[in-house]
């Protein structure tokens, strides 16, 4: 969860976070691993990219949701040093309707594992 969509942002460690999540951004990761059928090398590919946090709620099934239930159940430690203190209310404020829609319980304790 970023607040910038830089894809290369050297400072992690951050003491707010923007106001508006119309700035929110999320980095997207995909990572895959191929065995090459010749050499049988096998090759790591990466590929970012930074969405933005409406078009993954628009876009991404219990997104929201997901996102609530993870930073609730995240370590203090976590919260602190990327800045993410206080979030978790903030966004469910934000997207009560998506929320509300999905009719499931965000909380961590609530999780299927």
């Amino acid at each position: 969860l970023l607040d910038d969509a830089t894809l290369f942002q050297p400072v992690a460690a951050r003491r707010w976070f923007d106001e508006d999540p119309l700035n929110w951004q999320f980095r997207v990761e995909r990572q895959t691993l191929r065995c090459l059928s010749e050499s049988r090398a096998v090759v790591f590919t990466i590929r970012t990219s930074v969405r933005s946090a409406v078009d993954m709620v628009a876009h991404v099934p219990n997104f929201a949701r997901d996102v609530v239930k993870f930073l609730r159940g995240a370590p203090d430690e976590t919260l602190n040093y990327k800045g993410w203190v206080g979030l978790a209310d903030r966004w469910e404020t934000w997207f009560a309707d998506v929320l509300s829609v999905s009719g499931t319980d965000p909380s961590p304790e609530s999780s299927p594992n």
